[in-house]
């Protein structure tokens, strides 16, 4: 790299892909916790993180029109459940989500549901799970394969609440 050459960083999701394609050899790729920790310890010069970090950070110049957005479902970003919203006490929660994580709760005390959120151990025993919150490709891969849990997309569930994009 360069001198001139500055450090950027994205998540490593399917979704990023028209934001770098072209550039993914000059970018640093790593989920949303640990981009927004890198930009804030000064070891990217720009990132694609999260809203939720560059609403609770001060000092982060934000590019108007460069985002990843939906409209209506994002397919990538969900509540898996067994239980009915209402019952549910506990939720594994991807560790790689900052605003995800947020928009649930939000999402959910709308509804004056107050769950226990607690880390997701790993990707590969997420269907064991009866409660948890997925993010990104793993997300994707949740949805393409077998599984016996409802589908709350938090992109859609945003829209049908605000009105808004997620």
């Amino acid at each position: 790299m360069s001198p001139t050459q500055k450090k950027i960083g994205s998540v490593p999701y399917l979704n990023s892909v028209p934001l770098t394609y072209g550039i993914e050899n000059e970018i640093d790729f790593v989920v949303p916790s640990l981009l927004a920790e890198k930009l804030r310890a000064g070891k990217l010069d720009a990132a694609l993180v999260s809203i939720t970090e560059a609403l609770f950070h001060d000092g982060y110049e934000i590019l108007d029109g460069v985002a990843i957005a939906s409209e209506g479902p994002v397919k990538s970003v969900f509540l898996a459940h067994r239980q009915p919203l209402e019952k549910i006490h506990t939720i594994h929660c991807d560790t790689a989500s900052l605003t995800s994580i947020n928009l649930l709760r939000v999402l959910l005390a709308e509804r004056d549901i107050k769950p226990i959120f607690k880390p997701l151990p790993n990707y590969k025993q997420a269907s064991q799970s009866d409660n948890l919150l997925l993010i990104g490709n793993p997300a994707i891969d949740f949805l393409r394969a077998p599984h016996k849990h409802n589908i709350w997309d938090l992109g859609l569930a945003w829209q049908e609440l605000t009105q808004l994009s997620f």
